[in-house]
């Protein structure tokens, strides 16, 4: 289940009327407050929701869906046995989630007459509130979700990486369970994640795959996803900005630094062929080299750039990339 980031966002909006700078930038309100709360404070259900508030205002009810959330892990409190293990909660939290509600893997695609949140791509496939309302998900949402009802159970799980790819792992020691699969709706242990995801030995004692993220770096997921939406509507000022943070928070997270890469290069690219962009091309390329060598530092640039096709339908972008991190 590769997580392709830069392939699943698309031109969503018109190429806005002057780029803005990133020394000029600030993020959203609701998001610095965020960014500020302590570990303790952070509800991740709620941070996800607010996040996609901010790329759809008039389309993301928070309270509604944060009520959602909390309807989940009533669900699922009901039929969890008096002092379930921690094993038998998350089965608890598996039967509620794929079997009573029917939530599931997106295979076929969105049927854009059913996407609310955008009728023109599958941007809405890496935000909350699309699959709570939709039921389908990706690698990024059905764990997100997971993760989301899992805390407000109480139960000792977090989020982590493999190339592409997030899971929840869980963090209870006598568990048996290592890991839940979000996509598969089922446990797995560490190896069988390794394998099947070609997970580098070097990445791994870095820590960019298979670590348990605090919250904090479950909201430099947030920011990078963020990030990307921005990238694709071309504002790569305010993308930079959001992968920036992103890095900040987790300087591991071999995504942002791949969102700074292509951002970089992105729009090296759009000013040279449309010079509507001001700047200097030789500060983006070197940018760029920089963080296509963190990537390649961390031991993951063999795997960070799989199935990575050109989000802007440049051939030249995948080559470009693979050759800095390299």
């Amino acid at each position: 289940m590769n997580r392709t980031r830069a392939a699943i966002f698309v031109a969503i909006i018109a190429l806005w009327s002057a780029p803005i700078r990133a020394a000029d930038f600030a993020l959203p309100d609701d998001i610095e407050r965020l960014l500020a709360l302590p570990e303790d404070r952070i509800d991740v259900g709620e941070a996800a929701l607010i996040f996609a508030r901010e790329v759809f205002p008039d389309l993301v009810d928070v309270i509604a869906n944060s009520r959602e959330i909390d309807r989940l892990a009533d669900e699922t409190r009901a039929i969890m046995p008096p002092h379930a293990s921690t094993d038998e909660a998350l089965f608890a939290l598996g039967k509620v989630i794929y079997e009573r509600e029917g939530y599931h893997y997106d295979f076929g695609g969105t049927t854009p007459e059913k996407d609310s949140l955008n009728p023109d791509d599958k941007a809405e496939d890496y935000y909350l509130p699309a699959i709570l309302q939709l039921k389908h998900g990706t690698c990024v949402t059905l764990p997100m979700l997971f993760y989301a009802v899992a805390q407000r159970l109480g139960m000792p799980v977090a989020m982590a990486s493999a190339p592409q790819h997030t899971l929840i792992h869980v963090t209870d020691p006598t568990a048996r369970i290592q890991n839940w699969e979000a996509t598969d709706g089922g446990p797995s242990r560490n190896v069988w994640i390794i394998q099947q995801n070609n997970v580098p030995a070097a990445a791994i004692k870095s820590g960019t795959y298979m670590r348990a993220w605090s919250k904090r770096e479950f909201l430099a997921e947030l920011l990078e996803i963020n990030g990307h939406f921005y990238q694709h509507t071309h504002d790569y000022a305010t993308a930079i900005q959001y992968y920036e943070r992103a890095v900040q928070i987790n300087p591991t997270f071999d995504a942002a630094l791949v969102g700074l890469q292509a951002a970089y290069l992105n729009r090296l690219f759009r000013r040279i062929s449309t010079s509507y962009y001001p700047g200097d091309n030789t500060a983006d390329l070197v940018k760029a080299q920089y963080y296509g060598d963190r990537v390649a530092a961390l031991g993951a640039a063999d795997v960070a750039y799989d199935d990575l096709n050109p989000p802007e339908g440049d051939h030249r972008h995948d080559e470009f990339l693979r050759a800095d991190a390299n």
